[in-house]
C-alpha cells in the first residue's frame, strides 16, 4: 500500500500534466540577469523544459535502475505484493494516461519521448535482468497500442508526437 501510495504521489506531483510547469508570470524571473557576456555559449534563457525534464528523469532513473528493479523482483519471494509489472504499469500510466484523450503539452511530450527511450535502452543492455526486460517489453507494447489508437483521434502537434512515440516503440521492439 505504501509503494502504491508513493507511486500515486509521484504521478500527481512529478508526472501529471501541469505538475511541474512554471507559471508564465514567474518565467521571466528565472532568466539570468545580463551583467556582461559571460554566458560562454550557454545562453541566458532559463531552459524551462530542460529543468523540468531533468527532475522527472532523475525520479524515473531511480525507479528503473537495475538494482531497484531486481530488488522488486526478488522481494516478491518474501512478501512484497507490489510486483515489478504493476509498478511499471503504474509508472507508464502516470506518464501517458492523463492526456491520452487530450492534447499533449510540450513538457509531457519531452517526458514521454524520454521515457520510451529509457525503456528501449533497458531491453538492449545486459545490466538488467531478464524478468525486468520482459516487463519493460510489455510496457513498450502497451505504449505502442495506446498511442496508435490515440493518434487516430488527434491532430497537429499531438498527432505528430503520438506517431513519433509509435515509431520509437517499433524501433525498440523490432530493431532490424
Amino acid at each position: 500500500e505504501t509503494q502504491k501510495s508513493a507511486m500515486k504521489a509521484l504521478t500527481d506531483l512529478v508526472f501529471a500534466p501541469g505538475a511541474m510547469e512554471t507559471p508564465a508570470e514567474l518565467a521571466p524571473y528565472l532568466q539570468s540577469q545580463r551583467r556582461g557576456f559571460n554566458f560562454f555559449g550557454a545562453g541566458e534563457d532559463p531552459k524551462l523544459h530542460d529543468r523540468v525534464l531533468n527532475t522527472q528523469i532523475m525520479v524515473i532513473f531511480h525507479l528503473i535502475h537495475p538494482s531497484t528493479m531486481k530488488r522488486i523482483v526478488d522481494s516478491k519471494v518474501y512478501g512484497n505484493k507490489y510486483e515489478l509489472g504493476e509498478m511499471l504499469k503504474d509508472l507508464t500510466n502516470g506518464i501517458f494516461q492523463a492526456d491520452i484523450a487530450t492534447p499533449v503539452n510540450s513538457y509531457r511530450q519531452n517526458l514521454q519521448i524520454e521515457y520510451v527511450g529509457l525503456l528501449s535502452s533497458i531491453i538492449k543492455m545486459e545490466i538488467w535482468d531478464n524478468i525486468s526486460k520482459a516487463k519493460v517489453t510489455a510496457q513498450l507494447q502497451n505504449i505502442q497500442k495506446m498511442e496508435q489508437a490515440a493518434a487516430l483521434t488527434t491532430t497537429g502537434d499531438t498527432k505528430e508526437h503520438r506517431n513519433y512515440i509509435v515509431f520509437l516503440t517499433k524501433q525498440a521492439l523490432d530493431p532490424k
